[in-house]
């Protein structure tokens, strides 16, 4: 699997891949996001197509993971885990102590892959999706 920091051709595939993921987002705000220096995209290619994709909020001396998406078909075959270390890799080598990142409560799947990893839940936000559960913020210390 090869992994690179977006470039511009592949916000289409980022998109579609987040469409199918979580509907939350325009492509705009992507296109938005990848011009903005304190957003980094790290995709997965595999067989030379966009696979899966990580985009991050770096401020200060923070990272933070605002989305993690594998397509469909790739699911289960080690694509966010990959991501996940690429993104440990790149925090450590800009003096980072740590990762945090947000998950719905019913989204097991995440929660045992970041658990998996070494993420440990610190907080939660109560009906931050509304009826459709709690956020947990969890980080990762290094």
């Amino acid at each position: 699997m090869e992994f690179s920091i977006l470039e511009d051709i592949d916000v289409d595939s980022v998109y579609k891949i987040s469409v199918d993921a979580f509907n939350d987002l325009t492509k705009e705000s992507y296109l938005k996001m990848s011009e903005d220096s304190n957003y980094k995209f790290f995709v997965a290619k595999g067989n030379g197509e966009v696979v899966g994709f990580i985009v991050l909020l770096v401020v200060d001396e923070k990272t933070e993971i605002i989305k993690i998406a594998t397509k469909q078909e790739y699911k289960r075959m080690g694509v966010a885990r990959a991501l996940l270390r690429v993104v440990e890799d790149y925090s450590k080598k800009l003096g980072h102590t740590g990762i945090m990142l947000e998950v719905n409560e019913h989204n097991e799947p995440a929660i045992k892959l970041y658990e998996s990893f070494g993420f440990k839940e610190i907080h939660r936000r109560k009906k931050y999706y509304g009826n459709l559960g709690d956020a947990i913020i969890m980080v990762k210390l290094f």
